[in-house]
């Protein structure tokens, strides 16, 4: 870091960065003329983050824009308003009495300021075209004096749900609140304060709620001038700030964890940062900085936990709970707030993590070519991103390709090139699926083993997907086909421990799940292990007995608008209407057509034919089908789906499946993937599942039992999850205990040497290098974590040598070989010939192994050729002795010429004989310095050649002839034969 963190002051100037726009316009606040004190100075900045400063330039087109349908919102709400003197309501929508149920009726008094405040940041906005417009204004501020009189005071008690009262309420009063400073009188400024302070007087609660309380006690402490309420809410801070051991909050793992056992990074967990990033910018410049040292763990944040969920501008919806079931929020909007919250918070780190931020920030907002983040954004966003993507000194990130494990919340995600993954699971530590306040009633799968798969079909999980899909088809799945009523099985935690997994080298995964259905007797093991273009899906042990079918959920892909999406099983394209269906047997391949481009398309390829049942179907559904509240809407949804799944039977008995999954693949490319896929599924039980990937030399395996396991390179003894990888740095081992439960020790041996230990984690004690690594893994105490292991030495240089003279001859066509009898291996070799190199090998890494490289060399002419090598591996490289080899035979060897003219009549056979050396490719017969005759010759040096020629008619008189032989080396002549003709 080039300085503490938080110790450079960061000007208002620049929370509201430059308009990199033509003439580079700056929007920064322009300095008030009534800002006295340093609240009049908290008050100001806080209005630029909400509306940009009073003088903005609304003539810059995405500033334009975004007024014009800020106006257009507020408009709608100002026309349905009742402004009569003596009404009853504001809204004759949001009437309390008319609801019987207590939390739509608490809803309502958010639902009120929600609009109020819609309408206050038009009126506010410098530009808007309300702006300035006194029966507006009148009516927006007799519509706070009716609802703080009405609904929202200091003597009316707490109904329906705390969450109105103590968070939805203040933050949106307080917003209100100062944006209208101006225009309000101190007694209105003071009832609504005082019915806040009523209902949030300080910082309480846990994880994102103790951050809003945070806000609204600051919000009330700027708005009244009270450094009692700012001092309350930062050292409020201090609870979420520190990593949490157990329960809400961010724990060391990357996990957000929020109403104690749900996975909600990209729900709460974003809110959170979204307003701890204004409260910085508030706070840091004041008189009450955050000064608790815990603010440096803002960046592990970022990049353990809201980066791996981010995927081009989406936040995956494996991590947003009960958020799926809201329209207003699907997962790019989620993810653009995630995305404005990070670049706010780059100018609250040191140098390098703001650097971090910004570059990833700019790789998301222009990867996501469905939602643009400009065109959505808050006006102060605006000028953010603006500035950002202006800024040519900011690279855009390259794409991460990378595995992620979050045992403390049994989730998982895998990104390569192109795709990436999330999966979505529940154990006996973290609940299935959170349904309250009405909210996500069919969530009853979302946590079974549920498979996202991100391509750049970017609208997959938007567009109204939770609405119309399937909820008893979740791709991924195992489910028992039981119908299902709202809401059942939420909240519920499992009986089983071992759910989660390792990565190696945070490159490659293995993930599974104990599974169990809910109220069912219905138990599988399901596992993935996740490699560079592929997954591989294996269940085993699949078991029921309540009389039910049991199905396996391969896809269920949202297709595009058309529907007409192009799937193709076994290389036959299916019926493109959306009312087919069909039970296919011995399939092997499917792919399904998807998004804009080849990219967007999935395939799936089955090791063992299987039966597919496959289906192209048109589903309707309205959100209000999965969150009932009042404000949800209710139309009617349409939306085609190419869904696949496999059917265990009723009540199957140790049933099991295998097929891999190929994100961003082409049909093609499926088609050849299935013919060499390189891939070798070593088990399937209930003991062990396992895979092992020869083009990656890895092999990976989930473990079930405590008895000792042997499957392909791995003998384990405890429950785990298993990999190990040839990786370029050197042999990588990864252990994890997915039940969270030993408190002993997990031993695994590989089948392989190593020349030495490089690292390994603290809990891992190596007892053997050779014959075989032998490693013990302390697992007490370890949640799940991976425990990984490198192991190598720098490579034994080796030696080289070559065929060259083997024949007897030294013609330019010999093979070089680089030979290890013994010692640290290499990953890879390269071969030179005078400097220059002409073969390249990989190798597989094996302890002291004897390992070999040859490369055939052809054509070279005479002359000397000096052969070096480099021998690398992950922890250095090394040099063998140069060979040199001379080549002094590449020219053919001479042909002796004899013929058969006897009789001397003049016609006779002139015969050249080469009996041993470098054969030639060409011939050629010269008579009298003439050539009289040509050929081609098969080279096989060091054997013969001969080449007979009839010559006839020839007249009296002595004839001179010479054999020229011809190879890519030069010509050689042969002696010159006389035959005289009488």
């Amino acid at each position: 870091m080039t300085m503490p963190l938080f110790l450079r002051l960061r000007r208002t100037a620049a929370v509201l960065v430059a308009f990199a726009l033509a003439g580079a316009l700056l929007l920064a606040p322009s300095p008030p003329a009534h800002a006295a004190d340093e609240f009049a100075q908290l008050r100001e900045t806080w209005r630029a983050l909400l509306v940009g400063p009073r003088d903005l330039d609304a003539s810059i087109p995405a500033v334009a824009e975004k007024i014009a349908a800020n106006d257009e919102v507020a408009r709608e709400w100002y026309a349905q308003m009742d402004t009569s003197p003596d009404r009853t309501f504001v809204w004759p929508d949001l009437v309390a009495a008319e609801v019987e149920d207590d939390r739509s009726r608490s809803a309502q008094i958010t639902t009120h300021y929600t609009r109020l405040l819609e309408m206050t940041t038009a009126y506010a906005t410098n530009g808007s075209s309300l702006a300035g417009d006194t029966a507006y204004r009148d009516a927006l501020l007799g519509a706070l004096d009716w609802v703080e009189e009405n609904l929202y005071n200091t003597t009316v008690e707490k109904y329906g749900n705390w969450w109105d009262w103590e968070i939805g309420a203040p933050l949106r009063l307080n917003e209100i609140t100062v944006m209208l400073y101006d225009e309000l009188t101190a007694d209105q400024v003071g009832a609504y304060m005082a019915a806040v302070d009523r209902f949030s007087p300080e910082v309480k609660n846990t994880g994102a709620n103790r951050i809003w309380k945070a806000h609204a006690v600051a919000g009330h402490g700027i708005l009244t001038g009270t450094p009692e309420k700012l001092i309350n809410a930062r050292d409020g801070l201090s609870d979420v700030l520190a990593y949490a051991e157990t329960g809400d909050g961010f724990h060391r793992d990357g996990s957000f964890i929020q109403h104690q056992a749900y996975a909600y990074a990209g729900g709460y967990g974003v809110q959170l940062i979204l307003a701890l990033s204004d409260l910085l910018v508030l706070l840091q410049n004041s008189s009450w900085p955050v000064t608790d040292p815990n603010i440096e763990n803002i960046v592990p944040w970022v990049e353990d936990t809201f980066d791996p969920m981010i995927y081009r501008g989406a936040v995956m919806d494996a991590f947003r709970g009960r958020n799926i079931a809201r329209e207003y929020t699907e997962d790019h909007v989620s993810g653009h707030q995630a995305i404005a919250a990070i670049l706010r918070l780059s100018g609250s780190v040191d140098d390098e993590a703001a650097a971090s931020f910004r570059s990833a920030a700019k790789q998301w907002i222009l990867s996501d070519t469905y939602r643009d983040f400009v065109e959505h954004a808050s006006i102060s966003s605006i000028a953010e991103a603006t500035a950002l993507l202006a800024d040519e000194s900011v690279p855009e990130r390259e794409e991460v390709l990378a595995t992620y494990q979050f045992p403390r919340t049994d989730r998982a995600v895998h990104k390569r090139e192109g795709w990436a993954m999330a999966l979505s699971m529940y154990s006996e530590r973290i609940k299935s699926y959170e349904s309250i306040n009405g909210e996500h009633l069919h969530g009853w799968h979302t946590a079974d083993g549920m498979v996202s798969l991100y391509t750049s079909d970017l609208d997959q999980y938007s567009e109204g997907y939770w609405a119309t899909v399937d909820p008893y088809r979740l791709p991924g799945t195992t489910v028992d086909t039981r119908e299902r009523e709202d809401r059942s099985g939420t909240g519920k935690l499992s009986p089983a421990s071992w759910v989660g997994g390792t990565a190696v080298g945070g490159e490659f995964g293995a993930t599974g799940i104990h599974l169990f259905g809910w109220e069912s007797s219905l138990e599988a093991r399901k596992s993935w292990f996740m490699l560079d273009e592929e997954v591989v899906a294996l269940g085993a042990d699949i078991s029921a007995s309540d009389g039910r079918a049991i199905e396996t959920i391969v896809e269920n892909r949202k297709l595009s608008d058309a529907g007409d999406d192009a799937i193709t099983i076994d290389g036959e394209a299916m019926p493109t209407t959306a009312d087919w269906s069909d039970t296919l047997e011995g399939v092997q391949t499917v792919h399904v057509a998807t998004g804009e481009d080849a990219d967007g398309g999935v395939g799936y390829y089955f090791p063992e034919e299987v039966t597919l049942n496959a289906a192209r179907d048109l589903r309707e559904g309205s959100w209000v089908d999965i969150n009932d509240r009042p404000v949800t809407p209710t139309d009617v949804l349409d939306d085609t789906y190419g869904t696949f799944w496999l059917d265990h039977g009723v009540d199957p008995d140790r049933a099991d499946y295998a097929y891999v999954m190929l994100p961003a693949s082409t049909q093609d490319e499926v088609a050849a993937y299935a013919a060499d896929s390189g891939v070798e599924i070593l088990a399937n039980t209930a003991q062990v599942q396992a895979v092992e990937d020869s083009g990656l030399g890895l092999a990976a395996a989930n473990v079930w039992t405590d008895e000792p396991t042997e499957v392909g390179p791995l003998t384990v003894t405890g429950q785990s999850s298993v990999m190990v990888w040839d990786s370029p740095e050197g042999l990588r081992l990864s252990v994890s205990d997915p039940t969270h439960a030993e408190d002993g020790v997990v031993t695994v041996e590989l089948d392989r040497a190593s020349a030495g230990l490089v690292s390994a984690a603290e809990g891992m004690r190596v007892t053997q290098l050779s014959p075989t690594i032998q490693v013990e893994v302390d697992v007490a105490g370890s949640r799940g974590a991976t425990f990984e292991a490198l192991f190598g030495a720098p490579p034994a240089p080796g030696t080289l040598s070559s065929t060259s003279g083997h024949s007897g001859l030294r013609d330019g066509n010999h093979s070089v070989s680089w030979n290890l009898w013994w010692g640290s291996n290499a990953s890879e070799v390269t071969i030179y010939e005078n400097g220059e190199p002409v073969h390249t090998e990989r190798l597989t890494v094996d302890g002291n192994a004897s390992q070999t490289v040859s490369v055939d060399l052809t054509g070279r002419v005479n002359g000397t050729y000096e052969y070096t090598a480099e021998v690398v591996n992950g922890q250095g490289s090394a040099h063998p002795k140069p060979l040199t080899v001379k080549v002094t035979d590449a020219e053919p060897g001479t042909p002796k010429l004899s013929s058969d003219n006897w009789d001397k009549d003049g016609a006779y056979t002139v015969t050249a004989d080469m009996w041993w050396g470098t054969n030639a490719t060409s011939w050629r017969l010269l008579e009298d310095g003439v050539e009289i005759a040509t050929g081609d010759l098969a080279a096989a040096t060091p054997a013969a050649q001969r080449v007979r020629v009839p010559v006839e008619g020839r007249t009296a008189g002595t004839y001179a002839y010479v054999m020229e032989f011809t190879n890519h080396a030069g010509t050689t002549s042969s002696k010159t034969h006389k035959v005289t003709v009488r």
